[in-house]
């Protein structure tokens, strides 16, 4: 065993003791302070954030927006796990007699179904009519996860991707705690828990991948390219269906207005600017427009 095996199995094995004392996130948040009253995203992380038309509209149109908004990421990412636990589930028995990894699968599987069943528990008690997730559409991403050998670089690189771009955007919610409602926030913050232990793996086999000969591809540029833009678009810009759920019509007007608003792409590129310094001291250097 070399050194930089006996160094991964060490770390999962950390890993998987930090995730033993687990506790279903249904039961830990409390349910009755989901406020429909109160706002689910702070003003600034807000699509329509800084468009005049939007900013002129009453207060109940801003809250609609943010709840909606914000039932549209986790819709998103709860598609972003749902691929990458489909793929290790598959690949349970392929961990090459590495009983160390094997067990932090099951950890991560367990705190992945647990955060997706929280989502939908969110979902179902604040949806009334369900609308098509636009990441269904994105075969791309759902054949390269379902494909791609999980034990090899291109793998590792979509899960560390999937993994950082919500949680980057979760760690900047959770410094606005006053602003979003108290439930919003605990599963904000559970989430943030649980996935510094997900992104710590997936950097440590990125780097691991990274040493080995020939571990990098010339076409894995622009595969890790095209996965970036492709998450970076699916969890920052809403459909048209998102704003017609908030009372925002017709909502392919306001989702172009998104598309267009200058504050928007700002907070874009400040929200995402720490994973692609992350991704930059691998060796990719990423833009997202």
């Amino acid at each position: 065993m070399t050194m930089s095996q006996s160094t991964h199995i060490e770390l999962v094995e950390q890993l998987s003791r930090n995730s033993r004392p687990y506790r279903d996130p249904l039961a830990r948040i409390d349910w009755e302070r989901l406020d429909r009253d109160s706002h689910w995203l702070p003003e600034t992380a807000l699509s329509l954030h800084g468009i005049d038309r939007f900013d002129a509209l009453p207060e109940p149109a801003h809250r609609a927006l943010s709840q909606q908004e914000y039932l549209h990421f986790v819709g998103i990412d709860t598609w972003i796990k749902g691929l990458f636990m489909e793929r290790l589930s598959r690949n349970m028995q392929d961990s090459s007699g590495n009983t160390a990894l094997t067990r932090y699968r099951l950890h991560e599987l367990r705190e992945q179904a647990g955060h997706a069943l929280m989502f939908l528990e969110l979902q179902k008690r604040a949806v009334t009519v369900p609308y098509r997730n636009p990441a269904v559409s994105c075969r791309v991403l759902a054949l390269l996860t379902r494909h791609t050998p999980v034990e090899s670089l291109t793998y590792q690189l979509l899960m560390l991707i999937g993994a950082e771009l919500p949680d980057r955007l979760n760690r900047m919610l959770r410094l606005h705690r006053s602003e979003i409602c108290p439930a919003v926030y605990d599963m904000i913050n559970l989430h943030v828990i649980d996935a510094t232990r997900h992104i710590t793996q997936a950097r440590d086999a990125v780097d691991a991948g990274l040493r080995q000969p020939h571990g990098r591809r010339p076409w894995m540029h622009a595969l890790v390219r095209l996965a970036f833009r492709r998450i970076v678009t699916l969890i920052f810009y809403p459909p048209a269906a998102v704003y017609e759920r908030a009372g925002l019509k017709p909502g392919l007007q306001w989702q172009r207005a998104a598309q267009a608003n200058a504050e928007r792409r700002c907070f874009i590129t400040a929200c995402i600017a720490p994973t692609r310094r992350l991704l930059a001291q691998s060796g990719f250097e990423l833009d997202w427009q």
